[in-house]
């Protein structure tokens, strides 16, 4: 199975999140509706904020919902008390992790038990 590659980012002028693929470390585009060997053309266009973009981690949460880079996720295990996780890149390991955002102890995004898990926000909105 071929991994996603899809980005987020809040646009400059509107700071609405953006979905697309990503031009540079600042641009994103949709899809290519229009294709020359020498033009083509995009759905959309938009400059975004780059402290902002965030990539898919190929990962769904509960409910669906894709998990980005930059995501707080929340752990909920009855009776114990939830878990809120920060999603990041290791670049060293190639992996995206989930970091406890009260312990700090990290884990592979790939060992959670995504039927406990549910995107609650991320850390540019706050």
């Amino acid at each position: 199975m071929q991994r996603e590659i899809l980005f987020r980012g809040k646009g400059i002028d509107t700071g609405e999140w953006i979905e697309g693929s990503l031009i540079g470390n600042d641009v994103i585009v949709g899809k290519i509706v229009e294709f020359e060997w020498d033009y083509f053309c995009t759905e959309f266009w938009c400059r975004v904020d780059p402290e902002t973009v965030c990539e898919v981690t190929g990962q769904n949460d509960k409910n669906k919902k894709r998990i980005f880079e930059g995501d707080l996720l929340k752990e909920k295990f009855e009776p114990l008390e939830d878990r809120i996780y920060s999603i990041i890149w290791r670049e060293n390991l190639l992996q995206f992790w989930a970091v406890d955002n009260i312990s700090s102890e990290s884990y592979p995004l790939s060992d959670l038990d995504m039927y406990y898990c549910e995107v609650i926000g991320n850390i540019h909105d706050k």
